[in-house]
């Protein structure tokens, strides 16, 4: 058995802003170690036919050995002891710790192996003025961290050694950046935890579920002319090239969407516009992107944390010179960029 879910190590495995260039997707060690070949819905009957685990790795993106073996390892580590263990003798916490005293020996043999993070490094929605981290290192290795913005660099940042306390303004977001440096000297890529005051906003129930998104259309644009009439529709996607006939390339023109976006998890969401001319972005109300562009391409981003659940977005591109550009995806932050699949 060998699901995408589970087994497909070319996969993500931390923050794509980060990690090395790779097919996306998102696959972590612990995600890994949780494989289990046997399907639940299987009878014991059709069970017996279950014969192991897999694991693959596509090298379209993976140029050299080194960046073969950066995705294979410890995940590798993870398939191995998983597919060969009973699921009563799986523990994944006693897993990371006996990994620790692994790593030296992929030293040894010069594998150039995924360092993993910290324990404890994780994104944090919080409604009090401080809060406490407290990471903690594997055995062997050293973390060095920043709170500033800045990349962890050996010379100059400082070391972890005790919990962390960080203060925090109404609304503000701080990024806690973190390296670890492993027995053997070698360095991670950057790891990084999102904290956030404030409150993550409640999911709504949509009161339809058809997939896809409401559309107005403006010709010409809204924002330039008074009283346009929008053409109004339904439309499975936000993209432009659908309105291509309806529009006057020598007028100014502007489209809304409106749907339910569906948050899997409670989480920090990052959003991300990239278009040209003017965008706009609101959440459940709240107004995240409100830019005027130009002709040129820019990438805009936000965060908003979110209770799982229906939430409404609203989007709004405005076109007004060069050739209309507009893409928006969504991801929860430090993890792989998907596109919109709304309803409404």
């Amino acid at each position: 058995m060998t699901p995408t879910d589970f087994s497909y190590f070319d996969y993500n495995q931390g923050d794509p802003a980060t990690e090395p260039l790779n097919i996306g997707g998102y696959l972590t060690l612990e995600k890994v170690y949780s494989f289990d070949p046997v399907p639940k819905e299987l009878s014991p009957a059709e069970a017996k036919y279950i014969i192991g685990g897999q694991a693959n790795i596509w090298t379209e993106y993976l140029k050299t050995p080194a960046a073969v073996e950066y995705m294979a390892f410890p995940r590798m580590l993870a398939m191995a002891e998983n597919v060969w263990s009973t699921p009563e003798n799986k523990n994944y916490a006693d897993f990371t710790r006996r990994l620790a005293a692994h790593l030296p020996r992929l030293d040894k043999q010069g594998v150039n192996y995924r360092i993993p993070e910290p324990a404890g490094l994780k994104n944090i929605v919080t409604e009090d003025e401080k809060v406490t981290i407290t990471l903690t290192p594997a055995k062997g290795t050293v973390v060095i961290y920043t709170i500033d913005g800045s990349d962890p660099n050996i010379k100059f940042s400082e070391q972890y050694y005790n919990p962390l306390t960080i203060q925090l303004k109404a609304g503000e977001v701080k990024t806690l950046k973190t390296r670890v440096i492993s027995a053997a000297g070698l360095t991670s890529a950057v790891y990084t935890a999102t904290i956030i005051r404030g409150k993550m906003l409640p999911a709504v129930e949509p009161s339809g579920k058809t997939a896809g998104v409401k559309y107005s259309l403006y010709v010409p644009s809204n924002a330039y002319a008074q009283d346009t009439v929008p053409i109004t529709g339904e439309t499975k996607s936000i993209g432009l090239e659908q309105f291509a006939k309806q529009i006057d390339p020598k007028q100014t023109w502007g489209v809304s969407f409106d749907g339910y976006f569906n948050a899997p998890v409670d989480a920090i969401y990052e959003f991300q516009i990239d278009s040209t001319n003017d965008r706009q972005l609101t959440i459940d109300d709240q107004t995240l992107i409100d830019e005027a562009g130009t002709k040129d391409r820019a990438v805009t981003s936000t965060l908003v944390p979110l209770k799982a659940g229906w939430h409404k977005i609203s989007m709004h591109y405005d076109h007004r010179e060069g050739e209309p550009f507009w893409r928006v995806r969504w991801a929860i932050k430090g993890q792989n960029w998907r596109g919109l699949e709304l309803v409404h």
